[in-house]
């Protein structure tokens, strides 16, 4: 565990620039691989990302669990990071390399047609949009295939015949950036409508302020963008009110900085899930 004692902020931000009014994430002793290893379902593919194999893997199971209430056999995908860090940094030639070694792994079973349900926003873009943009003739087709069949879990669940009990009176949902510039937050939204008797409040919020790795070095302008819409939501949740956010620097903008815990949409709706 990384400790999030005033010294380490400050060693954080002399040694590798992280502002010292940020929390560090936590990294997970095991993994979603750890807690699921042995999954080997064929009608399905859970993409891992980093984020959440390393500090939530909570949502990784809980995502594998929903897909199995709706009938899903599901396995893990043989996938390395999606290279979106690498490529907000401009780091392309790392970034192409990992394009590169996922189309390799997953272009199989794309293939074959199998959905690669993906619970990170902006992975679900690195793989549709970055992967493609970053490789060359073949290479490039057999990526483009691996991009048909990603999916946002959302977006997958919808389809699943899933059923739910009454959970929270209000759910406040704030999209990714990437999943609105993707035309996801429709599904989203009608998947969390599934909850009986929760209204669902889709916000106006734009970006979070996070973006990645900019709200830990850049903490007053994330802070501004944060305050126009979206903190000042967060702290005004009516009781029996849950906020939730499919992106991770999403959940922890939220919690850095109005105190306020954000939940992934399928940790809240494995909670809720009949069957």
């Amino acid at each position: 565990m990384i400790a999030n004692s005033a010294p380490v902020r400050w060693a954080n931000q002399k040694l590798i620039g992280v502002d010292a009014r940020r929390p560090v994430p936590k990294w997970r002793r095991r993994t979603v691989r750890d807690l699921l290893a042995g999954r080997s379902g064929s009608q399905a593919l859970l993409f891992v990302d980093t984020f959440t194999n390393h500090y939530d893997p909570e949502i990784g199971v809980a995502a594998v669990e929903l897909m199995e209430k709706g009938g899903i056999s599901v396995g893990l995908a043989p996938n390395v990071c999606c290279g979106r860090p690498l490529i907000s940094q401009g780091l392309l030639g790392e970034a192409r390399e990992l394009a590169r070694l996922n189309t390799e792994r997953l272009f199989e079973s794309a293939a074959k047609g199998v959905p690669l349900v993906v619970c990170e926003p902006s992975c679900l873009s690195s793989l549709r949009e970055d992967a493609p943009d970053l490789l060359r003739g073949e290479e490039q087709e057999r990526a483009r295939v691996v991009g048909r069949t990603a999916m946002l879990l959302e977006e997958y669940l919808l389809g699943l015949s899933l059923s739910f009990s009454a959970g929270p009176t209000e759910i406040v949902w704030h999209g990714h950036c990437h999943q609105k510039a993707m035309g996801l937050a429709a599904p989203a939204v009608a998947l969390l409508a599934k909850v009986p008797g929760a209204k669902v409040t889709a916000l106006d919020s734009g970006c979070c302020g996070m973006a990645g790795s900019f709200g830990y070095v850049n903490y007053e302008v994330s802070k501004l963008i944060g305050e126009r819409r979206l903190l000042p939501a967060a702290r005004a949740l009516s009781p029996g009110a849950v906020m939730v956010a499919a992106g991770t620097s999403c959940r922890h903008q939220v919690h850095d900085l109005a105190g306020v815990t954000a939940v992934h949409p399928a940790v809240l709706l494995r909670g809720l899930v009949k069957g």
